[in-house]
């Protein structure tokens, strides 16, 4: 959190605090005019009146110094939780920083489909390696010692997920999945892909 708005939450938390106190405590005593009967002997004068507005006049000194302690006592805990909410916000960014997206570096990419070419024996039993439904667009074959099963790995500015392996795919070799023999034949093989991977470091 920057300077300025540490400033402005404190002033949001005290100001109201101590105009409060100021209005409360240095208010003066109303002068009352002398209350007089037709009897002489009986008069009562502002000064023979024992308090004003309910405040004993004797203890005002100790009344601001009780809410000049209020005051301090909130202003510790503002800035209390202020520092907290500093710790919570450098957590916060740490972990961000370490779910973000990671540089795996540069792979070759090729193509397969569910067809016996591309899957040999494993065709028509419709499961990856992982166990999942193979899908276009988010399936894709990996090395698992390079790319762990359920990452996410971003290529081409489109998220997929490792679900698949093979016995070609070796290294810095991706197989994406696609739905049909003749689209993965166009697509063919890309090479010098830059690839990112989502996930803890």
């Amino acid at each position: 959190m920057t300077k300025h708005w540490r400033i402005i939450i404190v002033g949001i938390f005290l100001i109201p605090m101590l105009v409060l106190i100021f209005t409360r405590y240095n208010r003066q005593p109303t002068q009352t005019p002398v209350i007089a009967t037709n009897t002489p002997l009986i008069q009562m004068t502002t000064a023979e009146q024992p308090h004003t507005n309910g405040l004993d006049l004797a203890h005002t000194d100790n009344l601001h110094e009780y809410g000049l302690g209020l005051a301090y006592d909130l202003f510790s805990r503002v800035e209390y939780l202020l520092n907290r909410m500093d710790i919570l916000n450098q957590e916060m960014a740490e972990i961000y920083s370490r779910l973000a997206w990671q540089p795996l570096g540069y792979f070759e990419l090729t193509f397969y489909c569910p067809c016996e070419i591309c899957t040999g024996r494993w065709s028509g039993l419709n499961r990856t390696a992982s166990g999942t439904i193979p899908t276009a667009g988010r399936t894709i074959a990996v090395d698992t010692s390079v790319i762990p099963f359920g990452t996410e790995v971003l290529i081409n500015g489109h998220i997929y997920i490792a679900e698949d392996t093979g016995s070609a795919v070796r290294g810095n070799v991706i197989d994406i999945f696609v739905d049909s023999h003749e689209y993965a034949v166009q697509r063919g093989r890309e090479s010098g892909v830059a690839v990112y991977m989502r996930g803890l470091h």
